[in-house]
Order: C-alpha cells, then sequence, then structure tokens
C-alpha cells in the first residue's frame, strides 16, 4: 500500500467502521483462536450454611479451554466428542482427603476447527456437603482413559473462620443482570478474579455474624497504583457502599456448557443458618488491571476481612502486549506527529501513550475500559494470524491486515482468477459503499491494487 493510498483511508471509515462493521463478519475460520493466551483451566468456588449446624455447601465451579479437552472424532458422522472426567478433593491440615467427588461430562462439538479453540470454554460445577474444617481442595481434570490433563490446588477453604471467627464468607465475585430486585449472579470463573471488561464487579459476602451488627463498610485499595501503565481513576485507596441484605438469599440457579449463574431471591437467610448478606458494588469507573485488597468490617469494630484479587484482562490482545509493535499498527489511524510522539520513551512511557491516545477515542469515557481499543488490537490479532503468507509473515502489515484493522470483515469476499491465471480479490463494504480490489504479484505477494466506490 503505498503512502498516498494509506492517507486517503487513514481516517475516513475507521471510527465508522469500528462498531457497524463488526458485526457484519462472515464466516471464517479464524487463526488467531488458535493462540494460546495464557490459562485454560479456571475455577471459582463459594460456600453457604444449609440448615444444618454441622455442615456447609461449598459450590466449586470450573472452566476449561476446548485446547485442553481430547476430542475424537464419532463413527460415522463430522461430530467430535470428549468425555472430560472432573474431580475435587477436599484435604483437612494434615493431608488427609476428607472428601472427594467425581464428575463426568460428554461435549459434542461439530465443527473441526473448535476443538482446537483457546478462546470457548465448557462450564460445569461441583456441588459438597462439608464440615466446618480449614480445607485444601484440589480441582484435577481427566480424559475418559484415566490419563490427567490438568490439576489446580485452589487457596485455602477455612470454615472454621467463618463459623467462629470473622463470620465472613469467601465473596462471590460477580456481575449481574441490571439492578433489579432478584438479579442473576454471573460468578467470574477467573481463579477468584475479576475481568477487565466487566462493566460493574459485585462482591456478595454471606455474614453469619450472630451479635446482630448489620452495618458493614468496605473499602479496596489498588496495590498497583504507580506501578500500572494506565492510570488509575481516584485514589489508591477508596471508600465503597455496602449493603445489608436480610431478606434475601442466594440460589444457585443452574449451568449450562456456556454459562454459571446464581440468584438473589426472596427468603429468610436465618433459616438457611445465616444471617444476611452483605453487597458490595465495584464501578467500571474506578477499574483497572492489576492485583487489589478488599477490607470488610463491621461498624465501630475492629473485626476487619481482607480478600486479595487480581482484575484481570482476559481478553488482552497479542499485538498489544509488545509496546513499540502496538504503536507501529496504531500508525493506521495516527497522524506523523502523533506516531513520534507515541513512540517516544521507554517501553512503558510507549505503553502509558497508547493508552492515553486511546482515551480521547474512548465511546464510554465513564469506564476505564476502552472498547474502541480493545476491538482495534482484536481486529489486529486477527491480521497478524491470518493474513500472514510464506513471504509475508506479519499480516497485520499487509494491505489485507491494514484494510481490516481500519475496516473491520467486508460484507462479501470474492475471489477471481482470470485467463492468464492471476488471481484477485475483492472486498465489498456495503455499509462503507467501498469495494477494495487486491491483486497478487509476480513475487506471490497480495497487494491493495484499488478502491472502488459503490
Amino acid at each position: 500500500m503505498n503512502r498516498n493510498m494509506k492517507n486517503s483511508i487513514k481516517f475516513a471509515f475507521f471510527f465508522f467502521a469500528l462498531f457497524i462493521v463488526t458485526e457484519l463478519s462472515i464466516a471464517q475460520v479464524d487463526r488467531s483462536t488458535y493462540y494460546n493466551r495464557g490459562k485454560n483451566f479456571y475455577y471459582n468456588y463459594f460456600y453457604k450454611p444449609i440448615n444444618n449446624v454441622d455442615s456447609i455447601d461449598v459450590y466449586t465451579m470450573y472452566k476449561v479451554a476446548y485446547d485442553l479437552l481430547r476430542f475424537t472424532k464419532m463413527t460415522g458422522t463430522n461430530s467430535y466428542i470428549a468425555y472430560p472426567e472432573f474431580e475435587i478433593e477436599f484435604r483437612d491440615e494434615d493431608g488427609i482427603i476428607r472428601k472427594r467427588i467425581k464428575k463426568k461430562d460428554t461435549i459434542i462439538v461439530d465443527d473441526y476447527s473448535l476443538i482446537n479453540r483457546i478462546d470457548i470454554f465448557y462450564f460445569g460445577s461441583i456441588e459438597a456437603k462439608l464440615k466446618y474444617k480449614k480445607y485444601t481442595p484440589v480441582l484435577y481434570l481427566w480424559n475418559d482413559v484415566s490419563l490427567k490433563l490438568a490439576e489446580k490446588e485452589l487457596p485455602e477453604l477455612d470454615l472454621m473462620s467463618f463459623k467462629n471467627g470473622t463470620r465472613l464468607s469467601s465473596p462471590l465475585i460477580c456481575f449481574q443482570d441490571d439492578e433489579i430486585e432478584a438479579p442473576n449472579l454471573y460468578p467470574f470463573l477467573l481463579d477468584m478474579n475479576a475481568a477487565f471488561s466487566s462493566k460493574d464487579i459485585f462482591f456478595y459476602f454471606i455474614s453469619n455474624n450472630i451479635e446482630g451488627n448489620e452495618e458493614y463498610q468496605a473499602s479496596i485499595e489498588y496495590l498497583d497504583a504507580g506501578r500500572s501503565s494506565i492510570d488509575w481513576t481516584g485514589n489508591s485507596i477508596i471508600k465503597l457502599n455496602t449493603k445489608f441484605i436480610s431478606d434475601r438469599i442466594i440460589e444457585f440457579k443452574n449451568h449450562t456448557p456456556k454459562r454459571l449463574s446464581f440468584e438473589l431471591i426472596g427468603g429468610n437467610p436465618q433459616e438457611q443458618g445465616f444471617e444476611g448478606i452483605v453487597k458490595i458494588k465495584f464501578t467500571s469507573d474506578k477499574t483497572a488491571p492489576g492485583k487489589y485488597k478488599l477490607r470488610l468490617w463491621r461498624k465501630n469494630t475492629q473485626d476487619t476481612s481482607e480478600f486479595d484479587f487480581q482484575i484481570i484482562w482476559d481478553n488482552l490482545s497479542y499485538t498489544l502486549r509488545t509496546p513499540n509493535y502496538a504503536a507501529d499498527i496504531m500508525y493506521l489511524v495516527l497522524t506523523d506527529d502523533e506516531y513520534d510522539d507515541i513512540k517516544s520513551g521507554s517501553d512503558r512511557e510507549i505503553t502509558h501513550n497508547i493508552y492515553e491516545w486511546w482515551r480521547k477515542h474512548d465511546p464510554t469515557p465513564f469506564t476505564v475500559y476502552n472498547e474502541a481499543m480493545a476491538e482495534f488490537f482484536s481486529r489486529a490479532d486477527y491480521a497478524f494470524f491470518n493474513f500472514k503468507t510464506i513471504y509475508e509473515k506479519d499480516g497485520a502489515q499487509t494491505d489485507r491486515g491494514k484494510i481490516h484493522i481500519l475496516n473491520g470483515a467486508p460484507d462479501e469476499k470474492k475471489s477471481i482468477i482470470d485467463k492468464s491465471s492471476k488471481s484477485s480479490e475483492i472486498w465489498i463494504y456495503r455499509n462503507l459503499k467501498k469495494k477494495y480490489i487486491f491483486e497478487t504479484d509476480s513475487s506471490n505477494r497480495i497487494y491493495l491494487k484499488a478502491i472502488e466506490d459503490l
């Protein structure tokens, strides 16, 4: 793509196409979904008393990427099947296994391209009734021939402290439906952490406070303040609003292969064996990736509970992880002066400059998470992996890659081979009223030949 052609399309359509064309992608195998961005087996757990002085319900939830499972082709069909077995052990302080539960599942997919995906997950849960003790849970994933695929040692589960000490459960950390009387609660399955892309983050604690003091206060401290490349909005410690709910209970609602949920419904907590629920809302205008400490205490007392967690950018783009490279990709939408300004300084300074530039173009400035930046670099990921060739190793720097980054996926693609065996590819964007024509040169490189109005 020559410089004049680049300048002619640099700004014309990008921000218009950013959210319009995104929804019009054509069906195509996306190679970027096979890039391993990190963990592929996550857990969460939540517990609450039942009407029994000696036992408590513990829900262990998990999600596992299809890539970690072992699929085999089903005879006589085009489908693939996996038989994962999930196992949870609860070990006491002496290392003795006090309870072991196994659960077998069956997963069938009809598309071979799905079985190695790292961005498609299977969800499940295991419920256990436990005595009030300290436990170290260990979660295993096996296949159908007893081959261990994964093992996770979960943080200590201190049920004795809940009964006799702080009298607060570990939190159900989740996002939820709009503020309605009986919302659905969707737990984050990120190892007791939260997702940066979430609108708001909610914490629900079960309170077993027998003293009847229902007034709780909470604060949250951003432990990475001053170290993060993203400026956090606010002080390093802020107070959070809390609400004590004495006429609701939390029930495990359902689980499907794609989602788990709880429900906040009407009920009497005392009949369930606890006093009430403490609800805390952490709004998205205050969140940023990094480590946090949540403190919760009863008013006019010294009893304080602390909970460490992280906000994880779980869908962080591959192309955004290297600051210099990310800035180079952004040259498509930058002036020369802006590009020079962003590229000046250390990697940390470049990262800061990138976020600051996108902050000015944020369609939702009331949140820290920037959907426009996330979409831009998601497109860059797609281009990097899907438009690379033997001759062009970086698909994001190819002409097709640049058009995809600017405009998203086309509504229609056509491949044409003329009588001389010369191939060309046509991309049609109906909303933009544009047609992009790519041809293959004598070196087998695909270049942008022309842009035509529809």
